[in-house]
């Protein structure tokens, strides 16, 4: 994903923040979306990101396959690596994933902790590693003894914008409704805003916070971000 940012000062002061980024223009081969500061309900300063950059060739499955695509099969085991496929409406293309790929062994341990998992949503993602990201998410969760007084799970997923997906306390078993949630969770092919990603992590740590229990943060992206580079200190 390639940013690239313009900053045009028309006042000398911008007293409103920044308001929320346009969609994409294109959902691959070079998109632009934008946003502005405004100054008495004038613009006062622009900035203009490239997103969706990448060829729509090399993007795995692009939108418009992904809508002839069947549902994805079970996991055909339930543990210690199992795999899921799923074909597309001709029968010609068959994708597959693993799953499941936890020990067969029952969770040990009386550990307590939070544990938010951070998901890169943007389009350089592409739809087939957005199903291997939240199937891992998912194996890791089955490895976990989730209750309320042990292990609590969030999900924050993010691209040009950021969705609070599970929130900590949310769910206090993994089954039946939290890992078909996760499964369930869009795709959004934005740009790649990881700081805000990060910060909305840190949000619903101190909101929902429990006295005396770690706080576990785990991200998974491709990449640093190409917005919001201000605020990188979220990223370190």
């Amino acid at each position: 994903m390639i940013a690239v940012f313009k900053s045009a000062t028309l006042l000398a002061i911008c007293i409103t923040g920044w308001d929320e980024w346009t969609e994409c223009s294109k959902s691959c081969d070079k998109g632009v979306q934008s946003r502005m500061k405004y100054c008495n309900n004038l613009p006062c300063r622009s900035l203009e990101a490239i997103c969706n950059a990448m060829p729509c060739y090399e993007r795995g499955v692009s939108f418009a396959d992904e809508f002839e695509m069947n549902e994805w099969s079970s996991c055909d085991k339930p543990c210690n690596n199992g795999t899921r496929n799923r074909t597309n409406e001709a029968g010609d293309t068959v994708q597959e994933i693993r799953c499941n790929v936890q020990s067969c062994d029952p969770a040990v341990g009386n550990c307590t902790a939070d544990v938010i998992f951070v998901i890169d949503s943007s389009a350089s993602i592409n739809f087939m590693n957005w199903y291997v990201a939240k199937q891992f998410v998912m194996d890791v969760i089955q490895g976990l003894k989730v209750s309320e007084h042990q292990t609590r799970i969030g999900l924050v997923s993010y691209s040009t914008m950021v969705r609070l997906d599970i929130l900590l306390g949310e769910y206090f078993t993994a089954e039946p409704d939290m890992l078909p949630e996760i499964w369930q969770t869009p795709y959004m092919a934005g740009v790649t805003n990881t700081a805000d990603g990060i910060l909305e992590m840190h949000k619903m740590f101190q909101s929902r916070k429990r006295p005396y229990v770690q706080q576990i943060g785990i991200l998974l992206t491709d990449g640093l971000s190409n917005i919001n580079h201000d605020e990188y200190g979220q990223e370190r």
